[in-house]
C-alpha cells in the first residue's frame, strides 16, 4: 500500500495531456516524443424563475455529454550509439467532462415540475499507448517513458425552491456518470550497453468521478417528491500496464518502473426541506457507486551485468470510494418517506 500511495500522485499528474506537456524533457535525449489524444467537454447551466403565481415545467437543466476514443498513440525510437543518445517519450490519452448546474425557483403560489437538474456523462476509451525504445550503446543512452490513460468526470448540481404554496416534483438533482476503459499502456525498453544506459518507465491508468448535489425546498404548503438527490457512478477498467525492460551491461544501467491503476469516486449530497404543511417523499439522498477492474500491472526487468545495474519496481492497484450525505426535514404537518439517506458502494478487482 505504501508503494501505491507513493506513485498515485504521479498518475494523477499524468492523466491529461497538458500535464504531460508541461514535464521537462531529457536534455541528453537524442529523440524526444510527446503524443496526446485529448477530449474535453464543459457545460454551465443556470435557470432562475421568479413568479407571482405558479411556476410550471420551468427552469429545468438537462446536460448530456458523450466521449468515445478509438485512437492509439504508437511510437518507436532508436537513439543510436553516440553520447547522450537516449530516448524520451510521453504518451497520454485523456478524457475530461465537467458539468455545473444551478436552478432557482421563487413562486408566490405553487411550484410544479420545475428547477430540476439532470446530468448524464459517458466516457469510452479503446485507444492504446504503445512504445518501443532502443537507447544505443553510448554514454547516457538510456530511455525514459511516461504513459497515461485518464478519465475524469465532475458534476455540481444545486436546486433551490421557495413556494408560497405547494412544491411538487421540483428541485430534484439526478447525476449519472459512466466510465469504460479498454486501452493499454505497453512499453518495451532496451537501454543499450553504455554507462548510465538504464531505463525508466511510469505507466498509469486512472478513472476519477466526483458529484456534488444540494437541494433545498421551502414551502408554505406541502413539499411532495421534491429536493431529492440521486447520484449513480460506474467505472470499468479492462486496460493493462505492460512493460519489458533490458538495462544493458554498463555501469548504472539498471531499470526503474512505476505502474498504477487507480479508480476514485466521491459523492457529496445535502438536502433540506422546510414546509408549513406535510413533507412527503422528499429530501432523500441516494448514492450508488460501482467499480470494476480487470486490468493488470505486468513488468519484466533485466538489469544487466554492470555496476549499479539492479532494478526497481513499484506496482499498485487502488480503488477508492467516498460518500457524504446529510438531510433535514422541518414540517408543520407530517413527514412521510422523507429525509432518508442510502449509499451503496461496490468494488471488484480481478487485476494482478
Amino acid at each position: 500500500m505504501k508503494y501505491l500511495l507513493a506513485i498515485l500522485p504521479i498518475f494523477i499528474m499524468l492523466t491529461l495531456a497538458p500535464a504531460l506537456m508541461a514535464m521537462p524533457s531529457n536534455v541528453y535525449a537524442q529523440n524526444d516524443a510527446e503524443q496526446s489524444i485529448s477530449q474535453i467537454q464543459g457545460a454551465v447551466q443556470l435557470g432562475i424563475c421568479l413568479s407571482g403565481i405558479d411556476t410550471f415545467i420551468s427552469c429545468n437543466n438537462l446536460n448530456v455529454q458523450n466521449q468515445f476514443n478509438d485512437g492509439n498513440n504508437v511510437a518507436a525510437q532508436d537513439g543510436g550509439n553516440g553520447k547522450g543518445s537516449g530516448n524520451s517519450a510521453e504518451q497520454a490519452i485523456g478524457q475530461e467532462q465537467d458539468a455545473r448546474q444551478l436552478a432557482v425557483c421563487v413562486s408566490g403560489d405553487g411550484t410544479f415540475l420545475s428547477c430540476n437538474n439532470l446530468n448524464i456523462q459517458n466516457q469510452v476509451n479503446e485507444g492504446h499507448n504503445v512504445l518501443g525504445q532502443i537507447g544505443g550503446n553510448g554514454k547516457y543512452s538510456g530511455n525514459t517513458a511516461f504513459q497515461a490513460i485518464g478519465q475524469e468526470q465532475s458534476s455540481t448540481q444545486g436546486a433551490l425552491v421557495v413556494s408560497g404554496e405547494d412544491t411538487v416534483l421540483s428541485g430534484n438533482n439526478l447525476n449519472v456518470q459512466n466510465q469504460f476503459n479498454d486501452g493499454n499502456n505497453v512499453a518495451a525498453q532496451d537501454g543499450g550497453n553504455g554507462k548510465g544506459s538504464g531505463n525508466s518507465a511510469a505507466q498509469g491508468i486512472g478513472q476519477s468521478q466526483s458529484s456534488n448535489q444540494f437541494g433545498g425546498c421551502v414551502s408554505g404548503g406541502d413539499v411532495n417528491e421534491s429536493c431529492n438527490n440521486l447520484s449513480v457512478q460506474n467505472q470499468v477498467n479492462e486496460g493493462h500496464n505492460v512493460l519489458g525492460q533490458i538495462g544493458g551491461n554498463g555501469k548504472g544501467s539498471g531499470n526503474s518502473a512505476a505502474q498504477g491503476i487507480g479508480q476514485s469516486q466521491s459523492s457529496n449530497q445535502r438536502s433540506q426541506c422546510v414546509a408549513g404543511g406535510d413533507v412527503n417523499e422528499s429530501c432523500n439522498n441516494i448514492n450508488v457507486q460501482n467499480q470494476f477492474n480487470d486490468g493488470n500491472n505486468v513488468a519484466a526487468q533485466d538489469g544487466g551485468n554492470g555496476k549499479g545495474s539492479g532494478n526497481s519496481a513499484a506496482q499498485g492497484i487502488g480503488q477508492s470510494q467516498s460518500s457524504n450525505q446529510r438531510s433535514q426535514c422541518v414540517s408543520g404537518g407530517d413527514v412521510s418517506n422523507s429525509c432518508n439517506n442510502l449509499s451503496v458502494q461496490n468494488q471488484v478487482n480481478e487485476g494482478q
